[in-house]
């Protein structure tokens, strides 16, 4: 079987021929043979784009009924083995993948890891466009610092693959308990989900060494 992580976006396998953990770094030039035998899901419009541009075949999630393996990279993750995604704005679809995946498997640099989650990057929070001025009081009153996240290359806000807005709700003290503050935040009317993520089967960090 073959994994493959296209300029750090994730790419969940569905048919894979070979067994090869390829690093993010490596040039998708180097292995275009090798990715022309398989099938993915891409968490978004880039990854999809990506992948047939080197002659992958894409399918839609809502035509798959399992995924063999998901490979993805973290933001952040601690030494409880909690996780924090979102920067990409794709976390909502990345959980969904998740829950249709055999095997899940994470790769993880060194300056992913922290002590507490919440230390060097906000929980990304997906919202409802209609809903955004409510659900900001309501992370304030979690104790979160909330922003609205603003596109780089147009004005206004970063608009999700699903319509939906996103905001980062940065924790100047960092995240005590993930679980918990997680539950808190999706019971909000208007937030779709928000960027904390469980334990996958398998994490490696950069000197692929295996997270236990």
């Amino acid at each position: 079987m073959v994994t493959v992580i296209f300029y750090s976006m994730m790419l969940a396998i569905l048919q894979v021929k070979m067994c090869s953990l390829i690093s993010a770094k490596v040039r998708c030039l180097e292995f275009l043979k090798i990715l022309k035998g398989i099938v993915v899901v891409g968490t978004n419009y880039q990854s999809r784009s990506v992948a047939r541009q080197f002659g992958v075949t894409t399918v839609d999630l809502n035509d798959v009924h399992n995924i063999d393996i998901a490979f993805d990279v973290v933001d952040e993750v601690d030494f409880n083995k909690n996780m924090l995604k979102g920067s990409g704005a794709t976390h909502t679809v990345q959980k969904v993948v998740y829950s249709m995946a055999d095997m899940c498997v994470i790769l993880a640099e060194h300056a992913k890891v922290v002590h507490r989650l919440g230390s060097k990057n906000p929980v990304a929070v997906e919202v409802l466009p209609i809903a955004v001025t409510p659900v900001l009081r309501r992370l304030v009153a979690l104790g979160g610092v909330p922003e609205i996240r603003s596109a780089l290359r147009k004005d206004g806000p970063v608009i999700t693959d699903l319509g939906n807005m996103i905001v980062d709700v940065g924790f100047p003290n960092g995240i005590q308990n993930p679980a918990e503050l997680e539950k808190n935040i999706n019971v909000i009317p208007g937030v779709v989900d928000n960027g904390f993520s469980g334990w996958p089967n398998q994490a490696w960090n950069s000197d692929h060494q295996l997270f236990e």
